[in-house]
């Protein structure tokens, strides 16, 4: 969602009609769980991802390819409304710079942490109502979602940014429409 208001504009100053409205992904917010779009979707592209996860995210280095790629992002609109109506931009979850920040808490006895820390997963047969009762979570299913910039110890720190949490930056996404004026 952080990226929405640039892309907006952007598409916006080329004369295109642009309507963005907000979205909750599935929780936990990792691709894992937000694959409701890959029967309809005809173009998936994971450059953010890819720069937001890698190992050399480095400030503000990072930070400016991601810009330019909301520049790449904009271009790519441009030529599908050559032949398209409408565009629909989608996310399937947000990202986080700030996991870990407010350091680490215990893993709830028998689960085990997702690799960055932001939700840990029990088996089907413990319950978790007994086990996150001092935890600042969201339960689904058997996993246990941060709700906070927390990540659960024998997660990674990263030095990039990260998802799998539910703080609001994780998990609220633009619906990005996009038409001519």
């Amino acid at each position: 969602a952080e990226w929405s208001g640039l892309l907006s504009a952007i598409l916006r100053r080329r004369g295109y009609n642009v309507q963005c409205t907000l979205s909750r992904v599935n929780l936990p917010s990792t691709t894992e769980f937000n694959k409701d779009w890959e029967s309809e979707s005809k173009e998936i592209d994971r450059t953010m991802d890819d720069i937001a996860h890698h190992y050399d995210y480095r400030f503000p280095q990072s930070f400016v390819r991601q810009i330019t790629y909301i520049v790449d992002i904009a271009d790519k609109v441009a030529n599908l409304l050559k032949s398209s109506s409408e565009v629909l931009i989608a996310s399937d979850h947000g990202l986080t710079r700030f996991a870990g920040t407010q350091g680490k808490v215990r893993v709830p006895n028998g689960a085990t942490p997702h690799k960055w820390g932001r939700y840990a997963s029990l088996p089907p047969e413990m319950s978790v109502i007994t086990t996150v009762d001092t935890i600042e979570c969201v339960v689904e299913g058997n996993n246990v979602i941060l709700t906070t910039h927390q990540i659960f110890q024998g997660g990674a720190q990263s030095g990039g940014e990260v998802h799998g949490g539910a703080t609001w930056e994780e998990c609220l996404t633009p619906l990005i429409f996009v038409s001519h004026a």
